[in-house]
């Protein structure tokens, strides 16, 4: 298994400490050591974290997916479902799987898996984005 690589899709994602691993297209793993600001007063992971997670991850697929279609100009998450499953807590790695199951002219749909660092489901979730086509603002 090859060494993760810092993130450098996002400055929100390096903010947060979220690390890119790998990615086709389509897909996208980043994994996140779970650090003491990543945490409730209970010690355990705050949801927003769990979420941004999975929102970093989706934005990788996309990327692994759009990078070479230079008609596509950006993505913005428009809609997000998730559902907590399993606690996290400090110390644990955090690993989330995201794959584009639908891509269209307008809108991209994907599953994403947030897994505890045993391997179990931790959070599940389902996020829409809305896909940018076209001339870029500054090519106009």
């Amino acid at each position: 298994m090859t060494e993760p690589l810092p993130d450098k899709g996002s400055a929100w994602s390096r903010y947060v400490g979220g690390v890119y691993y790998e990615g086709s297209a389509g897909f996208g793993r980043l994994y996140l050591d779970v650090k003491e600001h990543h945490t409730n007063k209970d010690g355990s992971v705050h949801g927003g974290v769990i979420a941004s997670l999975m929102d970093s991850a989706v934005g990788a697929a996309l990327h692994n997916l759009f990078r070479d279609q230079p008609d596509v100009t950006g993505y913005s998450s428009v809609e997000m479902n998730v559902s907590f499953l399993r606690g996290a807590r400090m110390g644990d790695r955090l690993t989330a799987e995201a794959r584009i199951i639908k891509e269209g002219k307008t809108l991209a749909v994907a599953d994403v898996d947030v897994l505890s660092p045993s391997g179990e489901l931790a959070a599940k979730g389902r996020l829409t984005y809305c896909v940018f086509r076209g001339a870029r603002e500054s090519e106009r």
